[in-house]
């Protein structure tokens, strides 16, 4: 068939136009998706300062890719990157075994240049090596700069110069340290502080009430008119210059607030500020000429699901190393056996909290052992001895796996008492002293009732 003339054609395109436009009629205008942005593929992050490979596409920073610092300033000014898997060889412009230049970044064989061994993925190649040579050589008297910065260079410098001040700024803003009574102790993690107080490097808590105050002056007013001389709520038990005090975060809230943003000074995994309603918390102290200074507490929650006996447990810094934690935990777990339950900490435990836990199970089995081997009691379950002590079966078990008092005999799993390796173990062992139960005066509340 012939073809159609050009003016036949055109009415056409027009009226199937006409056809398809109207009001019900839409334009689509596809428009390409936006690439995803560049991310190291080492640390998985996109902080800048990210070099390409030109023949993979392999994306990261300098460092994490295995460049040096110094190195890595080359390498961003550099117009091309090659990976250590892509370098080529510079001077035969092909792939091989190459080892790369440590100073330039670029690749050679060994057959292409003297000082590139074969063994070696990093060296010095003939170049850079004769230019140390030469501005380190004894008639050297003048170091030449490697390149002329430019505008842009300088820029850069400056940003980064900038950036560098002002985050030493914002660090020294933040709070290093606290002073609690006639000790100065340095701060781990951020807590947070009111505004006015961390600003402040070195903030002052009163060792009682345990309000903050900016400055020494400030403590020493708020002391002359502080009443305070031991914690809010109800001392439970006392025995030498060592007392306990359970405090409702209902009733006295903002000492439960102020306790928990000091713990979270010193712990990590912290989270617990304002929400402390639903929590009770069991202040140590020791007696003082002044007054029961606080070193160390744990929080538990008023109703767990979980039967969970203790949230979070601190000892102060000041007051490590004298076994302050051991009767910390061992207080939760005579509450547990004064409610009639078996009781168990949050999960998982902190690696600190891990080995506290760990000694003090050990110390509370070894002690269990001794009484059962003293009253020559020939059979003794784990479910009896996590009833008589408070602690649960899994915990028990695991110490005795860990301390390697289990044993298989005659068919069975026992516990071998007599061994002399274990005996003089449960002997020097169960001379630590726990709490003195008989001086704890806590009662669980009646039955269908529910404490503060």
């Amino acid at each position: 068939a012939a073809a159609a003339p050009a003016t036949a054609v055109a009415p056409a395109i027009a009226a199937a136009t006409a056809a398809t436009s109207g009001p019900a009629a839409s334009v689509v205008v596809a428009t390409p998706a936006p690439s995803p942005p560049k991310v190291c593929s080492v640390c998985q992050t996109d902080s800048g300062g990210l070099v390409t490979c030109a023949a993979c596409g392999l994306c990261g920073h300098p460092t994490c890719l295995g460049h040096g610092t110094a190195k890595a300033v080359r390498l961003l000014l550099q117009p091309q990157y090659y990976c250590f898997g892509c370098t080529p060889c510079s001077s035969c412009r092909r792939k091989g075994r190459i080892s790369v230049c440590r100073d330039c970044n670029l690749g050679f064989h060994s057959a292409c240049d003297s000082r590139a061994a074969a063994t070696k993925k990093v060296f010095t190649c003939s170049k850079c090596h004769k230019s140390r040579v030469h501005a380190n050589g004894p008639t050297a008297r003048k170091r030449k700069i490697p390149f002329e910065p430019n505008r842009g260079d300088i820029k850069v410098f400056k940003t980064m110069l900038q950036a560098v001040e002002d985050q030493k700024l914002q660090d020294d803003s933040v709070m290093s340290a606290v002073c609690m009574g006639k000790y100065k102790v340095q701060t781990l993690y951020p807590s947070p502080f009111p505004e006015a107080i961390a600003k402040h490097p070195v903030v002052h808590i009163c060792e009682f009430c345990l309000e903050f105050c900016p400055c020494a002056e400030s403590l020493q007013r708020h002391a002359d008119n502080c009443p305070w001389r031991y914690p809010p709520g109800t001392e439970i038990y006392r025995k030498g210059s060592t007392s306990f005090f359970e405090v409702d975060g209902t009733d006295h809230t903002v000492y439960a607030q102020n306790l928990c943003m000091i713990a979270k000074l010193f712990l990590d995994h912290k989270t617990l500020y304002y929400d402390v309603q639903h929590f009770f918390f069991y202040v140590m102290t020791e007696w003082t000429r002044q007054g029961a200074v606080i070193v160390g507490y744990f929080s538990k929650e008023k109703e767990s699901p979980m039967s969970y006996n203790l949230s979070c447990i601190l000892t102060l810094p000041q007051h490590q190393r004298k076994g302050y934690g051991k009767m910390l935990i061992d207080l939760s777990y005579k509450l547990s056996k004064r409610e009639g339950k078996v009781g168990s900490p949050e999960k998982p435990l902190s690696d600190l909290g891990l080995i506290t836990y760990r000694s003090y199970w050990t110390t509370a089995v070894l002690q269990q052992l001794k009484l059962k081997r003293d009253l020559k009691v020939s059979r003794l379950s784990i479910a009896d001895m996590s009833k008589e002590t408070g602690i649960n079966a899994a915990d028990i078990i695991g110490t005795l796996q860990a301390m390697g008092l289990i044993k298989y005999w005659r068919g069975h799993h026992a516990i071998m008492l007599h061994d002399k390796p274990i005996a003089d173990l449960i002997d020097r062992t169960s001379k630590t002293t726990l709490l003195d139960e008989k001086h704890l005066h806590w009662e669980p509340p009646a039955q269908g009732q529910q404490r503060k």
